[in-house]
């Protein structure tokens, strides 16, 4: 009998044992579990730590200062011949950047069409530097009705000068060469500095509608548009649905998400 129990105790204690560790290796094995999912869910609400952002992203560009010199530059026409900016010295300029493919820009050209070219000091030449080939400008232009100077450039040469890195942007420029508003950014925008008076600040168009109170015109305000840096985190917000509700930015945390500031007027 001792020596049944001499044999048969020892594996019951290895059994105990290997019944004991099993268990704690489950409980632990629940408790990361649960810890990974309190911190997904703690991610998801935005409370958890956020990485920092990069110091080593690019600033976004901000555009010639008001009063440089406009940077000379000699392109062609849509018939090949060489333009040269300095040829347009004693007039005001609208110095537009332009892309044939860009929606935006395919929007505006009825209304680009649309400005008067005459020599009245009231209102700045058009200027349009567009990108592509020749033909598919020629084509686009001809179709549109545009009548304003159209130079051409092979891949951005001359915005990068001006360091207009899209389109529609663009900047006034003054009888003496200067730059004479800020980088310009959007349709509505640079068709209100067309329409601006010698020295006066553009109404933004209001397409039929009465402006709210306090709304100030794009082309007039001193807002920075040049957008927040790559590798910034973003501004957290809740803001009201349309439907009821809040929303909360913090509820996409963890998705790619596009965001589009829209304003019906």
């Amino acid at each position: 009998m001792i020596l049944l129990l001499g044999t048969i105790f020892p594996w019951l204690i290895v059994g105990l044992g290997c019944w004991i560790g099993y268990h704690l290796m489950h409980q632990n094995g629940r408790i990361l579990l649960r810890l990974d999912a309190l911190e997904e869910h703690l991610r998801l609400r935005g409370t958890a730590p956020a990485p920092r952002p990069s110091r080593t992203a690019p600033s976004s560009p901000q555009g010639l200062p008001v009063g440089a010199p406009a940077p000379a530059f000699t392109l062609p026409d849509l018939e090949g011949t060489p333009q040269h900016l300095a040829q347009w010295q004693g007039r005001r300029l609208l110095l537009i950047f332009f892309n044939p493919t860009c929606g935006f820009c395919r929007q505006m050209a009825q209304e680009l069409a649309a400005l008067p070219l005459d020599t009245s000091p009231e209102h700045p030449l058009p200027v349009v530097v567009t990108t592509g080939e020749m033909t598919t400008n020629r084509t686009f232009m001809a179709e549109h009705g545009i009548r304003c100077p159209v130079l051409v450039q092979e891949q951005g040469e001359v915005a990068s000068q001006y360091q207009a890195h899209g389109t529609p942007m663009g900047y006034l420029i003054d009888e003496t060469g200067k730059i004479a508003s800020p980088l310009t950014v959007g349709a509505q925008a640079l068709l209100a500095l067309a329409h601006t008076p010698y020295h006066t600040p553009a109404p933004a168009p209001t397409n039929g509608h009465p402006r709210p109170k306090g709304h100030r015109s794009l082309a007039g305000s001193r807002i920075n548009r040049s957008g927040l840096s790559a590798g910034t985190l973003a501004p957290d917000f809740t803001l009201p649905r349309l439907e009821g509700g809040e929303l909360a930015l913090a509820e996409y945390r963890g998705q790619p998400v596009v965001l589009v500031f829209s304003d019906p007027h």
